[in-house]
C-alpha cells in the first residue's frame, strides 16, 4: 500500500510539473488570444506594489513584458521592469470579480498559476490558490486599458492567453508619453472648471499619517438599472432624493421632493429593471457575485465578501468592479476610504490653513465641505470650521451654485445629505426636515466606508454591519449600519 502511495504521489508531481514546464521559463509578451494586437501590462507602465495589470495594445514596452518562472509545479509571471513584482490576485480574495495586480513576491498561491495547454494552443491560467478560478479580461474587451481579474474558469475566448517568447537578442522600445494610457487614474489630467477628464476633483487629501493623498470623485456615485450604467452626480450637490406623502392626496400619493409633483423616480422604487436613477445602495452592491446594486435581502450573506470581511481591496468595493461612465469608463479606477481613513480626513491631518470641514448649505442641499490639505482661508470666508455638532441648518454656511465654484476649483468637496433608505420601510427611514418639497430634503449623510463592523448573523440584518461616516447632529466614522441599508457612496482615486 506504501508503494502505491510514492508512485501515486510521483505521478501527480510529474503531472504537476509538467504542466508548469508546458510553458518554459523565459522572457514572454503575453498576447491576448482572441484579438492578439492587445497585450498584458501595467498601467501607466509602473511597476509598483498595487499596480493593475490590465490590457493593452502592444508597444514593446518592458512593463508589457514578462518572464516566467517555475515554483514547484506552479509558475510565476514576473514583470521584466521589476522581476522581484509577480501577477497577483489582490487581497488574496479568490472569487469572481477579483482584480489582478502586481507585487512584491512572497511565494503565496495567490502568487502563482497553473498554465493549462488548449487544443488551439492558447494558454488560461489557472489560479493555484483555487483551479476553479482563471485570470480572465472582463467582459472580453479588447480595449485599450482592459480589466483583467480573476474569475470562475470556464475556458472561453476571455480566459485565452498567447504566451509568444522574446528572444535574448530582442530591444526593448521604452514608450514615453504623457498622454493617459490606462484606464485607471493617472497623474496626468485635463482640468475643466476644476475636474480631472477622468472624472476627479483636484483638491488632494491626506487620508493616513505616512501621507497618503487621494482626491475625489466629481460626484455622488449613481446607477440606472435599465441600462447597467454607473455614474457620477453632474454636480457635487446632486441628490436622487425620495418621495413624500400627502395625506389628503388623492389615493396617497406620492410626491417628488425637489418638485412637490406626483412622481416615482426615486430611491423608492429599487429594482432590476428600474429605468430611474438611483444613489443608495446596500453594502458592497458593486455587481460582483450576488451583490447587485439594486440588492435589499435582508439576508447577509448576499452582500459583500461575506463572513465580515471588508470591501477594501475585492470586487465588492464600487470602485474597483464599477466601469463608471463619465470616471473612465473602466472598472479598476477608484475606491471607497475605510473607516480609518475618513477619521484621519476629518478630525486628524494637518492642513496648510488648519481648516478641514465645514456644514454647508450649497445651491440649497444641506451638506459637508471637505477642504483640501493646501486651502487657503482667504479663498472662500467659512464659519464654524472643524465643528462637529450641528443643529441648525439656517446658522450654517449658504453658498450658490455660483459662489460654489470657486470653492469647488480651489479643491473643496461637497457631500450632500442624500438620507438612507432603509431595510424595507423606504418612507419614514428617509431623513426630513419639514412639510411640503424643500422641507422634506435629507439633513443628514450617510456614507459608507469599505470596512466591516460585526458579524453575527443570529441576530438579523442588526448584527451583521458596515461602518458608515456620519454627518447630521454630529460627525462620525465608528457607527455601524445593517449591510442591507441604503447608503450614499462617494468613491476616491490614489493618484
Amino acid at each position: 500500500m506504501k508503494k502505491l502511495f510514492t508512485v501515486l504521489g510521483l505521478v501527480l508531481a510529474m503531472t504537476a510539473t509538467a504542466a508548469a514546464q508546458s510553458i518554459e521559463e523565459g522572457e514572454y509578451i503575453i498576447h491576448f488570444g482572441p484579438n492578439q494586437q492587445y497585450v498584458l501590462g501595467l498601467d501607466n507602465g509602473e511597476a509598483l506594489n498595487s499596480n493593475y495589470v490590465s490590457l493593452f495594445k502592444a508597444t514593446g514596452d518592458k512593463s508589457q513584458r514578462w518572464k516566467v518562472t517555475h515554483h514547484n509545479g506552479k509558475i510565476a509571471i514576473r514583470n521584466v521592469k521589476n522581476t522581484d513584482m509577480v501577477m497577483d490576485v489582490r487581497g488574496n480574495e479568490i472569487c469572481n470579480e477579483t482584480p489582478i495586480q502586481i507585487y512584491s513576491y512572497l511565494g503565496g498561491s495567490n502568487q502563482l498559476w497553473v498554465p493549462e495547454k488548449q487544443n488551439n494552443g492558447y494558454y488560461v491560467l489557472l489560479c493555484a490558490a483555487d483551479r476553479n478560478f482563471c485570470l480572465d479580461l472582463h467582459n472580453g474587451d479588447a480595449v485599450e486599458g482592459g480589466f483583467i481579474k480573476l474569475y470562475e474558469a470556464h475556458r472561453g475566448e476571455p480566459q485565452q492567453w498567447k504566451f509568444e517568447k522574446v528572444s535574448s537578442s530582442a530591444t526593448t522600445t521604452e514608450t514615453k508619453t504623457t498622454t493617459t494610457t490606462s484606464t485607471r487614474p493617472t497623474t496626468t489630467t485635463t482640468t475643466t472648471t476644476g475636474t480631472a477628464a477622468n472624472g476627479a476633483l483636484p483638491g488632494r487629501f491626506s487620508v493616513n499619517e505616512s501621507g497618503k493623498k487621494v482626491s475625489f470623485s466629481k460626484g455622488n456615485l449613481q446607477y440606472q438599472a435599465s441600462t447597467k450604467t454607473w455614474r457620477f452626480a453632474e454636480h457635487q450637490w446632486d441628490i436622487v432624493g425620495h418621495r413624500y406623502k400627502v395625506e389628503t392626496d388623492i389615493d396617497n400619493r406620492f410626491r417628488d421632493v425637489f418638485t412637490g409633483t406626483v412622481a416615482n423616480s426615486t430611491n423608492e422604487l429599487i429594482s432590476a429593471t428600474n429605468p430611474n436613477w438611483i444613489d443608495l445602495f446596500g453594502w458592497g452592491t458593486s455587481g460582483a457575485g450576488n451583490s447587485r446594486p439594486y440588492l435589499t435581502s435582508l439576508n447577509a450573506v448576499d452582500y459583500g465578501p461575506g463572513k465580515g470581511k471588508d470591501i477594501a481591496g475585492t470586487a465588492y468595493d464600487w470602485g474597483l468592479n464599477c466601469a463608471i461612465s463619465n470616471g473612465g469608463n473602466k472598472a479598476g479606477q477608484w475606491r471607497t476610504l475605510t473607516s480609518e481613513e475618513w477619521t484621519y480626513l476629518l478630525f486628524l491631518r494637518n492642513t496648510t490653513s488648519g481648516m478641514r470641514f465645514a456644514f454647508a448649505t450649497v445651491n440649497k442641499i444641506h451638506g459637508l465641505i471637505l477642504l483640501p490639505d493646501n486651502w487657503s482661508a482667504s479663498t472662500y470666508r467659512l464659519t464654524d470650521v472643524n465643528e462637529a455638532e450641528m443643529w441648525d441648518w439656517t446658522e450654517k454656511n449658504k453658498i450658490s451654485a455660483s459662489d460654489w465654484t470657486k470653492l469647488e476649483s480651489a479643491g473643496a468637496v461637497f457631500l450632500p445629505c442624500g438620507g438612507k433608505r432603509g431595510d424595507l420601510n423606504y418612507d419614514t427611514m428617509i431623513d426630513g426636515d419639514g412639510t411640503g418639497p424643500e422641507g422634506h430634503l435629507p439633513f443628514s449623510g450617510f456614507y459608507w466606508t469599505s470596512t466591516s463592523a460585526t458579524y453575527d448573523p443570529s441576530q438579523g440584518s442588526w448584527g451583521v454591519n458596515a461602518f458608515y461616516m456620519f454627518f447630521g447632529t454630529d460627525v462620525r466614522t465608528d457607527y455601524p449600519m445593517p449591510y442591507c441599508h441604503g447608503l450614499s457612496v462617494r468613491l476616491v482615486t490614489d493618484k
